[in-house]
C-alpha cells in the first residue's frame, strides 16, 4: 500500500469514527468494501485513540519508538482492572481503544498478568529477596 492509499484509509477511519462506529465496526466496514487487508486492527485503534483525544490531524508523521501509553492511559487501565477484576484483554482493548498487541505489551511492561481469571501485579523486589512478590491489582473480595 503506498502513502496515498494510507491517507485515504485515514480519511475512511475518520469517517467511520464520525458516524459513531466502534473500531471493530470500522474495520469490518472498510475491509468489507475495499478488501480484507486494506486496514488492520492496530491502525484503526491508533486513529480512534487520536480522534478521542481531539487530534484531527490526518497527515503522515514519522514513527517514533516511544511507548504509546500515556500516564493517564496507564491509570485508566489500572482503574478498569480494579473495577472489574474479571475483565478480558479484549474488553480492555475495546474500552481503552488500544489494539490488543499494544495492550498486551504494556501489561507485560507493567508486570500485570492474568492468573486464574484475576489480574495480578508482580512487583520486583530483588533488593529485598530474590523471589520478588505479587500483589493483587483487584481489591480482595469480601
Amino acid at each position: 500500500m503506498n502513502n496515498n492509499d494510507l491517507i485515504d484509509c485515514r480519511h475512511l477511519v475518520f469517517y467511520e469514527y464520525k458516524r459513531g462506529s466502534t473500531p471493530t465496526q470500522c474495520l469490518r466496514n472498510i475491509n468489507g468494501v475495499f478488501g480484507e487487508k486494506t486496514v488492520g486492527f492496530s491502525t484503526v485503534f491508533r486513529w480512534y485513540q487520536k480522534f478521542q483525544k481531539g487530534d484531527w490531524d490526518l497527515s503522515v508523521k514519522p514513527k517514533t519508538k516511544t511507548s504509546k501509553f500515556s500516564v493517564l492511559a496507564r491509570k485508566r487501565l489500572l482503574d478498569l482492572i480494579k473495577e472489574r477484576p474479571q475483565i478480558s484483554v479484549a474488553e480492555l482493548s475495546e474500552q481503552l481503544c488500544i489494539c490488543l498487541v499494544a495492550l498486551e505489551r504494556e501489561l507485560q511492561k507493567m508486570n500485570i498478568f492474568k492468573v486464574k481469571d484475576k489480574w495480578v501485579h508482580y512487583v520486583d523486589m530483588t533488593h529485598e529477596s530474590s523471589q520478588g512478590s505479587e500483589e493483587n491489582v483487584a481489591p480482595a473480595k469480601k
